[in-house]
């Protein structure tokens, strides 16, 4: 903010000048702030209006909630709430982000400055998991240039450093994960540039972390004791760093970590934009093991980081608020949900692990 002449500021000034210093560092500090979150899907038939579905995030203790659009009926309703908010690009929408700057200028006009502070909104994540093999030749170009163009506009606005451009990515993005410390990156064309962007604009890597298919795909290797954080015993030391993994969410996100290093990325930190377990409908599925996972999770992520990383916390966002009945795929995909549409709950956790037990 710059000054037209010299004159000293006077005392009213000088406290309107550092309450807005105080109400800016508060905000941009805020991003960093939100551990626990939930996901906010729709694709269910007779979901819950948005004040039933605020009341059910309260009642969690969640810090922050991801949105998959921008509606701003919801936008509305989380306004005054403390909830930290990601609002969403959708897929369809990254080409004419990423050819039309203009574009990304009335997004923001529309969908982030009606609301924001009075609705927290901490990140805009633009699409999902698009750098999976079925929808990275489609979108995986458009996606740098789409979250360049956001970052202006929020820059035009002096919001760059309190409102965060991240693009969450499938754990299927490392080509390699096993040892941890040999983590390497598929589609490095892509992640490569994402990351430089991440590391340039001081945002975090969104990876979507899923134990549950892999031990689904291979329950000899995964056993579900490692999968859902029971392991007592190391289930294996990494045979290069010697770090012991008790769990597979640890080994997946120090893997991300020896990734981003591979290829020179030191200063990004990760956080989880997807975990869950699904409740009915296929192998292991079941509302037990779903509770297990989510509870052993939140006190896990509560308590630190990861063997490489033991003092780096990792934001984590919930899969999902609701089971949603809508989604394409086998039963399992319906069957995320901490709560049923009716808002009872399916199985009983709290995001805040003083008052979460099994």
């Amino acid at each position: 903010m710059s000054r037209k002449n010299s004159t000293p500021l006077g005392a009213d000034a000088t406290s309107i000048w550092l309450l807005l210093l105080i109400f800016s560092a508060s905000v941009s500090d805020s991003i960093g702030e939100d551990l626990l979150g939930v996901c906010y899907g729709e694709l269910g038939q007779d979901l819950p209006p948005i004040s039933t579905t605020i009341k059910l995030l309260k009642e969690l203790h969640a810090d922050a909630v991801r949105l998959y659009d921008a509606n701003p009926s919801v936008l509305t309703a989380l306004r005054g709430t403390g909830i930290g908010v990601i609002v969403s690009v959708l897929d369809s929408e990254l080409q004419d982000f990423a050819q039309n700057p203009t574009t990304a200028v009335l997004w923001v006009q529309k969908y982030v400055s009606p609301f924001y502070p009075s609705t927290r909104i901490t990140y805009i994540a633009v699409g999902n998991e698009i750098l999976s093999p079925g929808t990275v030749d489609e979108y995986g170009p458009h996606l740098v240039p789409a979250m360049w163009n956001l970052y202006h506009a929020l820059a035009g606005r002096r919001l760059q450093d309190h409102i965060k451009v991240v693009a969450p990515v499938s754990g299927d993005i490392l080509g390699t994960s096993w040892p941890p410390s040999k983590g390497a990156f598929s589609q490095l064309n892509y992640i490569h540039p994402l990351l430089r962007f991440l590391e340039y604009t001081k945002s975090k890597f969104f990876i979507n972390v899923y134990p549950y298919y892999a031990h689904r795909m291979n329950p000899v290797q995964v056993p579900l004791d490692y999968a859902v954080f029971l392991k007592t015993e190391p289930e294996f030391k990494d045979p290069i760093t010697g770090l012991p993994y008790y769990n597979l969410f640890d080994a997946m996100i120090d893997a991300t970590y020896s990734a981003m290093l591979d290829i020179g990325i030191t200063k990004v930190g990760v956080a989880v934009g997807e975990t869950g377990w699904p409740t009915a409908g296929g192998y292991a599925a079941s509302a037990r093991t779903a509770k297990l996972y989510i509870r052993n999770l939140i006190q896990h992520v509560q308590r630190g980081g990861t063997p490489n990383r033991p003092k780096e916390r990792v934001p984590v966002f919930l899969f999902s608020l609701y089971n949603e009945n809508e989604k394409i795929g086998p039963d399992t995909e319906k069957n995320w949900g901490i709560f049923y549409p009716n808002a009872t709950k399916v199985y009983d956790v709290d995001l805040d692990p003083v008052t979460s037990d099994l």
